[in-house]
């Protein structure tokens, strides 16, 4: 018998509630959405479903010096974590920031604040996800189109 209740699933589906509640645009939930379950189109997770891209690199579009997965693109890399730490010195917050996706949303969750307040964190949230995503995206694209592998099965 398989039982589907379990807190760490719940918590999950709850913060992923809270991407859609957000007073963002729908396609910028869309991305977060995606992005809270490590399915935006990475060079990592496109390798993953077995699409490679025409030179076979799979490196940062940001450093070039470790593979492109969604934590790294987003929140490791040397580029985005200066965008973070310039966001967090901007707003007055000192603090260590999660490398996690998740975990990092949840920080934007601040306990003792108005919900207006919070609702303005998670906006921000999205807008340095969002642009950081856009940032690397048109580097990503100037490389040769995708190949898919003749093997592979979808």
């Amino acid at each position: 018998m398989l039982i589907l209740h379990d807190g760490l699933v719940d918590e999950h589906a709850n913060i992923l509630k809270q991407v859609w509640k957000a007073s963002i645009p729908s396609n910028v939930a869309a991305f977060s959405w995606s992005l809270l379950q490590d399915r935006i189109q990475t060079k990592e997770n496109l390798s993953k479903r077995r699409i490679e891209l025409a030179d076979n690199d799979d490196s940062c579009s940001f450093c070039a010096q470790t593979v492109e997965s969604t934590q790294h693109l987003l929140f490791n890399c040397k580029l985005s974590s200066a965008a973070w730490n310039y966001y967090f010195k901007w707003l007055g917050i000192v603090g260590v920031q999660h490398q996690e996706p998740t975990n990092h949303f949840i920080q934007h969750n601040f306990q003792g604040v108005d919900s207006i307040s919070n609702k303005r964190w998670k906006v921000i949230w999205h807008a340095v996800v969002g642009s950081l995503w856009c940032l690397g995206t048109p580097l990503f694209l100037r490389i040769n189109l995708w190949t898919r592998k003749r093997h592979s099965r979808w």
